[in-house]
């Protein structure tokens, strides 16, 4: 799914022009990542969690050279759905799977 059918939803619903709506998304999303870059947790309440996760530095190799390596320590950002989400998808996934 692309942003478009998000923006158009989310006007609908507000009934606010689509221009608007997408305004709002990207202040919402910016914010998000603001508050990430400054090192916080976010914790939308029925939606999940955004964080961020330190990876240690490791050791690996290169497959066509075998030569060792080292891979530098970073941070990744990370998302985990609420659990009524996590439920929903669960759920719709048995279904398919009984069909």
């Amino acid at each position: 799914m692309s942003a478009l059918p998000i923006v158009r939803y989310v006007a609908t619903e507000a009934a606010i022009t689509q221009p608007q709506a997408k305004l709002a998304i990207e202040a919402v999303f910016g914010h998000i990542q603001e508050q990430l870059k400054a090192g916080h947790n976010i914790t939308i309440r029925g939606v999940g969690r955004f964080y961020l996760s330190n990876i240690r530095t490791r050791k690996g190799y290169n497959v066509y050279t075998r030569e060792r390596t080292r891979i530098p320590a970073s941070c990744s950002m990370r998302f985990r759905a609420a659990r009524g989400w996590r439920d929903v998808v669960v759920e719709h996934y048995r279904k398919r799977q009984a069909k």
